[in-house]
């Protein structure tokens, strides 16, 4: 792993919210459980390679499990202490199977972001960051690979392009969606032909929904209802309700070709720690054969952005 970079307050604030949760692997059995469930099944054993992007403290990865099913378990993150306490703290530090990526920034734009706090940057500015989001090129994370996990991820990077602009800004949208468009693209350039992809994405906060407080983490049919009165109301987080995920992965010019097979996984709870939970929901995609479609960039600037 290299040495840490200058300090920037996207990643700062990253690794800030990974030491607040870092003691929580019991408050998170359940959805670990839940996300194992999902994974596990869908390979045979040696599974091939598996690569978490946004892995941060593991506390919804038994790695050791995870270490026993894949030939290599890759785990990546913007920071790198919180990854390398986690490989420590479960026991397989230092394990050939194990291979870590940090500091990565999955939203391409991390360094722009951090300079925009307190400063409304010109038009032109977003502009160009929303393209570069969007058309840069991505990390090299070894690849390809049998599985790629996305764990609820989505919503950390989709706010910080919130937290940046605000969520009043009229270009706000619109930098929300390249920064998950840039992950769909990179979730897909990563798999094997054939290979599968499954993205957990929270969809609203427990604290801030009533309906959720008294949910049984056990009723999934309670929980249906829930999330189409949340999507309903516009109460869920912007651009991540399953609809607008599932257009965002079939209607992008570069990742719609290579997709098939979405699957929607019904919601459940997810507690983060004694005062947090969220309602989660997961898809699963499957990468067809072929290669990772390129087009001019106005072309896919204007193509993409399906809320």
């Amino acid at each position: 792993m290299p040495a840490d970079p200058p300090p920037n307050p996207v990643r700062d604030m990253q690794a800030r919210f990974n030491r607040s949760t870092r003691s929580h692997w019991e408050h998170f059995a359940a959805h670990r459980a839940q996300v194992e469930q999902l994974l596990l099944p869908d390979c045979s054993h040696p599974a091939g390679r598996l690569c978490v992007l946004g892995a941060g403290n593991c506390n919804d990865l038994d790695l050791p499990r995870l270490a026993e099913r894949f030939d290599e378990v890759h785990l990546v993150d913007l920071d790198p202490a919180a990854i390398a306490r986690a490989v420590r703290r479960q026991g397989v530090e230092g394990s050939p199977r194990i291979c870590l990526y940090a500091p990565v920034d999955l939203t391409g734009i991390a360094d722009a972001l951090g300079s925009w706090r307190g400063r409304a940057p010109a038009a032109g500015v977003i502009d160009a960051v929303i393209r570069q989001a969007v058309d840069s090129a991505q990390p090299g994370l070894g690849g390809p690979f049998d599985v790629v996990l996305s764990p609820c991820i989505l919503s950390q990077i989709v706010g910080y392009a919130r937290d940046a602009l605000g969520r009043s800004h009229p270009r706000c949208p619109d930098l929300r969606v390249a920064v998950r468009q840039r992950h769909f693209r990179l979730i897909v350039d990563l798999l094997a032909p054939s290979g599968s992809g499954l993205i957990v994405s929270d969809l609203a906060s427990a604290a801030s929904v009533q309906a959720l407080a008294g949910a049984s983490a056990g009723s999934t049919p309670a929980l249906d209802g829930i999330m189409k009165k949340l999507i309903n109301r516009k109460d869920a987080f912007a651009s991540l309700d399953p609809d607008a995920v599932q257009a965002g992965l079939r209607n992008d010019p570069r990742v719609g070709p290579l997709v098939s097979d979405i699957q929607f996984i019904r919601p459940w709870l997810w507690t983060l720690g004694p005062r947090k939970a969220f309602l989660v929901y997961a898809l699963r995609l499957r990468r067809a054969r072929g290669t990772l479609l390129i087009e001019p960039r106005s072309v896919a600037s204007r193509s993409i952005f399906s809320r």
